[in-house]
């Protein structure tokens, strides 16, 4: 984004600042097996876990599904800037909409 948005090299130098301090997490055997849990529950697909009767199927893509799984994985709270993790609220871990 920060490409996208032009940012100069005095704002990438303290992005950069802020980024090495974020943990890094390999994908996991565990990680991966949440990921299709995910992505099973979205479609509507996971006979033991039903999306609720108001809530219809989706695709995820992809790039959230990885986010979603994560999330679950380290027992986080998700804070996003849109609906796309709505209906895994409360289920697989808290979503924040800001």
């Amino acid at each position: 984004m920060a490409r996208q948005l032009g940012w100069g090299q005095s704002k990438m130098n303290i992005l950069e600042k802020l980024l090495i301090n974020f943990p890094i997490l390999y994908i996991n055997s565990e990680i991966a097996e949440t990921y299709v849990d995910i992505d099973v529950y979205s479609q509507g697909k996971d006979r033991l876990k039903p999306l609720p009767i108001n809530v219809s199927s989706r695709n995820m893509g992809k790039n959230d599904l990885w986010i979603a799984a994560t999330t679950n994985y380290i027992q986080a709270e998700l804070i996003t800037m849109d609906n796309d993790f709505v209906h895994l609220n409360d289920t697989f871990f808290k979503v924040h909409i800001v």
